[in-house]
């Protein structure tokens, strides 16, 4: 839908897009979608930065998953505030797959079976090219069996947190800074 409004000397401009049933995966997080639907509404008006709004909700793996959050500006640097959740999802390939790619096979070592629930959250500042991410996993009820101390572990619990920040490492942090290269902030706890 589109709509477009004049009011007391101003203007706003709103384009919404409401798919149904359709399948998506995020790049940042690389996890199939079925059944997507919702909404994602993007809103400029002629005095601030455009803002896309999203509210999105779909399967993966059988279960429940949402997709919400803002992004608010336009170009390479836009504020980024996005949350993907999901509940009792399995601990299988297609999750350990939509992890970072420097983290697939650090998480794959541990053979990890059972359910678990989980959080993926990428936030950015507007004009500063740093995205920051974090994704959690709240494991309950698993089997570990990890590939180096290959010690069946049953009934384990706990939470796995993998926080990376991404750059384009071609562009300075901010724009009126010096093109350095950034320090490896990333993390993984256990």
């Amino acid at each position: 839908g589109y709509k477009f409004t004049r009011e007391a000397g101003t203007w706003k401009r709103e384009l919404e897009f409401r798919p149904k049933q359709i399948s998506a995966v995020y790049e940042k997080f690389k996890y199939p979608v079925a059944d997507l639907r919702g909404w994602a509404k993007r809103t400029d008006t002629q005095n601030g930065l455009p803002v896309m709004t999203i509210d999105f909700i779909g399967t993966a793996g059988g279960q429940l998953i949402t997709i919400k959050g803002q992004v608010v500006g336009d170009g390479a640097d836009p504020a980024i505030n996005l949350r993907i959740t999901g509940a009792n999802f399995a601990m299988d390939e297609t999750l350990v797959n939509a992890f970072p790619p420097k983290y697939v096979e650090l998480v794959r070592r541990f053979r990890a079976t059972g359910r678990g629930d989980f959080v993926a959250e990428f936030v950015q500042q507007q004009g500063v090219n740093l995205c920051e991410n974090e994704f959690r996993v709240d494991v309950r009820d698993a089997t570990v069996n990890h590939l180096e101390v290959p010690y069946p572990l049953e009934k384990v619990k706990g939470r796995l947190v993998i926080r990376t920040t991404a750059t384009d490492a071609k562009r300075p942090l901010r724009p009126s800074e010096p093109l350095t290269p950034q320090p490896d902030r990333d993390e993984i706890v256990l």
